[in-house]
C-alpha cells in the first residue's frame, strides 16, 4: 500500500489562519490634528485575497488557491477625500511563517517599485566555443552567448502602475554555461542607495500555516476504524477523540475534525451523547454546566455550527441583511453617543431590531433539523437525570448552547457563519453586538421556554409532529370568501391570521373567537397566484384537498413570509400537492391552462420546498481524517507518556483504588491508534523521499530563487 507508488492520489490542501491585531508607532499624519483611518490588504504573492475595514483585530481563514512564496501584508491610510496611501508593509516567506502562530510584532518596510518585482521567467541560456565570423568568414576564438526567454509569469509591473519600465535582461559574464531553467524573480537591489533607517511603525499578526498532504482513502481505514468503534456504554476515556483532547490545549481544533467524520458516517448524534454525558457527570454546580471550553462544548457547537448553517440563514440572515442595509444608529451608551444622535430613538431602533430577531428565533422551533433536536434532547435528558431538584436546568442546559453559542455568536460575527460576504462597517458591527448581548440575556425568559421545550421535546428528536402548539406566523391578511362569484361585493375581509405547527385558523381580529380553520393535514401546498385572477396583487392560494383559499398580503415582505412559513409546515405532509394551477378557475375555466373541469389536475409543477440541510458543503473526510493523523503525529511524546502511565495504572491498580478493566481498555485504544499513526507516517516519509527525488530544480514547479530548499545561483542576473 506504498503511496510513492502512486503520486498522483495525494494531494495538498493548505489552509491560513490570520489574526491582524493592531498597528503601533505609526508616522503621524502631515495634519496633527487629524487621526489615521488605516485599512490592510493581505496578499499571496502579489495576488491581493482579503481587505480589511479596520487594522484592528480582524480574523482572516481561507484555503490556499495555489503555491505561493510571499505572504504580505499591506498597510494603508485614507484621508478625508478618500486617497489611499500605503503606509508601508510586512512580508513572510512561506519558509518561515510557521515561525508566527504566536502573537508577534513585525516592523513595517518601505513600498518602492523595485521591492515589488515578484514573479517566474524562463531562460534558455547557450555558450557557443566556435562561432563563424561574418566579416572575416572563418571561425572565432570568442565565445558566444545565445540568451532566449521562453516565459514570464506572474509578473508585476515594477513601476508601481503595472507596466514595465525597463524590459530587459542583464546576465554578468562569468560562468556561462548552457542551462534551460526556471527562476524565482526577487527585488532588485541597489547598492548604490543606502536602506532607509525611519521607524515605519510595528504590526501585529498571529499566523498559522497549514499543509496536509491527503492520501487516497484506503491509507485511513485502519485509523479511521478505530475512531469509528464506539458501543453503546463505552467510556469515553477510550474513544480517540478524547484521547487526542486530553494531548491537545485547543479543544476545538480536535472537535471540528471529529465532528465532520462522524457526521460524515451519520454518528454524530452517538458521539456527542457520550462526550456530553461524560462531562455532566464530571460537573458538580449545575450553574456551571457547560460552561468552560471543553470537548463536549466544542463539539457541540462546530456541530451545530455544521449541522445547523442552513437554518440559521433561514431564520435570521433577513434581518441581518437588514440591519447591514439601514445602518440605524442604536447605540445606548451615553459615553459613546455622537453628535445629533438620540438615546431614545437609538433605543427604539435596538428594541426594534431585538424583537424581530428574537421573534424570529423562537417561532422557528419546527425549522429545526431534526439531528439538532437529537442533540438537544440527550443533552437536556442527561443534564435533567444529573440535575433532578434543579427546575431550570432541563432549558438552561440547551438554551446555553441555542443562544449562547449559536444565534448570539452569529449575530455578532455574521461573516463566520456565512451570512455575509464582508465585514460589517464599525457603526454596524456595535449594533450588531449590542443586539447579540441581548439574545444571550434573554435566552433564559418565559417567551423561550415553549421554543426550548419543542426543540428538546422527544417527538421532535424522533422526527414527529409535536404536540405542543407553537405559533409560527400571524398577521392581519385579507381573505377572499369562499362559494361566492368573484364579482359580489365585499368578497374580500380583513382577517387575524394565525399559523401553528397544528394547522391554521382565522379571526376577525386577534382577541375573537376563531372564525375557521385547516388542519395541517389539509394544508398541501401554498403558491402565488397570478394578478390576472382576481386584478389584484400580492395573492396567495392555500392548496387543500377540495378546495383553495385566496388571501392577500399587505406588502411583498409579508407575502414571502406567508409563503414560506405556509411552505414550511407542509413538507412533511406526504400527501402535498405535485402540481396547481397558478391562475383561478373564473369563467367556467382555468385561466392559465384553459382546462373546463374544475377539478382538473395541475398544470404547473408545484414549487420545491428546500429541505434543511445538515452541512452547507460536502464533507472531506480524508482531509479530516489527515488532520486527526497530524495532531496525534505533533503530540506523540505526549502519547507515549500517557501509555506509559497507563501501562503503571494496569500494573498496580486494584479492584478497590479504581477500575483496572478501564485502563485496560484504554491502554489498548491508546496501542491501537499509535501503531496507526506510525504506520501512516511511514507512508508519509515514503512519499516525501519520492517527491524530493522526483523534484528538477528549474523546473516550471521548481524554479530557482532564493529559498532554503532552492539555492540562489543567479542572485547577479537582472531583469
Amino acid at each position: 500500500m506504498a503511496a510513492g507508488g502512486n503520486l498522483c492520489g495525494v494531494r495538498t490542501e493548505e489552509t491560513l489562519k490570520i489574526r491582524i491585531g493592531e498597528a503601533k508607532n505609526l508616522q503621524p499624519r502631515k495634519e496633527p490634528r487629524y487621526s489615521r483611518n488605516c485599512y490592510c490588504i493581505v496578499t499571496l504573492d502579489q495576488e491581493e485575497v482579503f481587505r480589511t475595514a479596520t487594522v484592528e483585530k480582524k480574523d482572516v481563514h481561507f484555503e490556499v488557491p495555489r503555491n505561493f512564496r510571499t505572504l504580505s501584508f499591506y498597510l494603508f491610510d485614507t484621508d478625508l477625500i478618500g486617497k489611499d496611501t500605503v503606509l508601508g508593509k510586512v512580508a513572510i516567506k512561506k519558509d518561515i511563517v510557521q515561525n508566527y502562530h504566536t502573537d508577534t510584532w513585525l516592523p513595517l518596510v518601505h513600498v518602492e517599485p523595485d521591492t515589488e518585482v515578484q514573479g517566474r521567467i524562463n531562460l534558455e541560456i547557450k555558450q557557443y566555443e566556435f562561432i563563424p565570423d561574418t566579416d572575416e568568414n572563418e571561425f572565432s576564438n570568442t565565445p558566444k552567448l545565445s540568451v532566449r526567454i521562453l516565459e514570464c509569469t506572474d509578473l508585476f509591473g515594477c513601476n508601481g502602475n503595472g507596466t514595465f519600465s525597463d524590459p530587459y535582461v542583464n546576465i554578468p559574464p562569468d560562468d556561462v554555461e548552457s542551462l534551460v531553467l526556471r527562476y524565482w524573480l526577487g527585488p532588485r537591489e541597489d547598492k548604490n542607495e543606502p536602506p532607509s533607517k525611519q521607524d515605519l511603525g510595528s504590526l501585529r499578526l498571529r499566523v498559522c500555516h497549514t499543509e496536509d498532504h491527503v492520501f487516497p482513502s484506503n491509507f485511513y481505514d485502519p485509523l479511521r476504524e478505530a475512531i469509528l468503534g464506539i458501543k453503546d456504554g463505552q467510556d469515553v476515556r477510550t474513544m480517540a477523540a478524547h484521547i487526542l483532547g486530553e494531548l491537545v490545549k485547543d479543544k476545538g481544533t480536535v472537535a471540528r475534525s471529529f465532528v465532520r467524520v462522524f457526521s460524515h458516517h451519520e454518528q454524530v448524534v452517538d458521539f456527542i451523547k457520550l462526550v456530553v454525558d461524560h462531562e455532566v457527570r464530571s460537573t458538580k454546580d449545575p450553574n456551571t454546566l457547560f460552561r468552560g471550553n471543553s470537548l463536549a462544548t466544542k463539539s457541540v457547537d462546530e456541530f451545530m455550527k455544521h449541522a445547523g448553517m442552513y437554518y440559521l440563514h433561514d431564520t435570521i440572515k433577513c434581518l441581518v441583511d437588514e440591519i447591514y442595509d439601514d445602518r440605524k444608529h442604536c447605540e445606548i451608551d451615553p459615553a459613546k453617543l455622537r453628535e445629533g444622535e438620540s438615546l431614545e430613538a437609538n433605543l427604539v431602533n435596538l428594541r426594534g431590531y431585538v424583537n424581530r430577531i428574537f421573534a424570529a428565533i423562537t417561532c422557528s422551533a419546527m425549522a429545526c433539523p431534526t439531528v439538532m433536536c437529537q442533540v438537544f434532547h440527550n443533552i437536556k435528558e442527561t443534564a435533567t437525570m444529573k440535575f433532578p431538584d434543579d427546575n431550570d436546568v432541563c432549558y438552561t442546559s440547551v438554551s446555553g448552547f441555542v443562544f449562547l453559542r449559536f444565534f448570539a455568536p452569529a449575530i455578532l460575527n455574521p461573516k463566520l457563519f456565512q451570512m455575509r460576504n464582508e465585514h460589517p462597517d464599525p457603526q454596524t458591527s456595535r449594533t450588531l453586538t449590542l443586539i447579540s448581548k441581548a439574545i444571550q440575556s434573554l435566552g433564559n425568559v418565559v417567551s423561550s421556554v415553549l421554543f426550548l421545550e419543542v426543540i428538546s421535546s422527544p417527538s421532535r428528536a424522533q422526527g414527529l409532529p409535536v404536540d405542543s402548539t407553537i405559533v409560527l406566523k400571524e398577521g392581519m391578511l385579507s381573505k377572499r370568501a369562499q362559494g361566492r362569484s368573484h364579482l359580489v361585493f365585499k368578497n374580500y375581509r380583513k382577517r387575524f391570521f394565525v399559523l401553528t405547527n397544528k394547522g391554521l385558523s382565522y379571526s376577525k381580529d386577534k382577541t375573537k373567537t376563531t372564525l375557521g380553520h385547516i388542519p395541517v393535514s389539509d394544508i398541501l401546498g401554498a403558491e402565488r397566484l397570478g394578478e390576472a385572477s382576481f386584478h389584484m396583487k400580492l395573492m396567495v392560494q392555500i392548496i387543500q384537498p377540495d378546495k383553495l383559499l385566496y388571501i392577500q398580503a399587505s406588502n411583498t415582505v409579508a407575502e414571502r413570509e406567508w409563503i414560506r412559513a405556509l411552505r414550511r409546515v407542509c413538507q412533511s405532509n406526504p400527501h402535498r400537492a405535485t402540481k396547481y394551477h397558478p391562475e383561478a378557475y373564473v369563467g367556467g375555466k382555468w385561466l392559465c391552462c384553459k382546462e373546463r373541469a374544475e377539478k382538473s389536475e395541475g398544470c404547473t409543477p408545484i414549487t420545491e420546498v428546500p429541505q434543511p440541510k445538515c452541512v452547507n458543503v460536502a464533507i472531506d473526510c480524508d482531509r479530516e481524517m489527515e488532520r486527526i493523523h497530524s495532531l496525534f503525529l505533533v503530540y506523540l511524546e505526549k502519547l507515549d507518556e500517557l501509555q506509559s502511565e497507563c501501562e503503571s495504572q494496569c500494573e498496580n491498580c486494584t479492584a478497590e483504588r479504581t477500575d483496572p478493566e478501564l485502563w485496560k481498555h484504554r491502554l489498548m485504544a491508546i496501542n491501537d491508534i499509535r501503531s496507526h499513526v506510525i504506520s501512516l507516517e511511514q507512508e508519509h516519509k515514503q512519499h516525501r523521499k519520492i517527491t524530493h527525488r522526483l523534484t528538477r530544480h528549474g523546473s516550471k514547479k521548481c524554479p530557482w530563487g532564493p529559498t532554503q530548499e532552492s539555492p540562489d545561483l543567479f542572485r547577479r542576473l537582472i531583469l
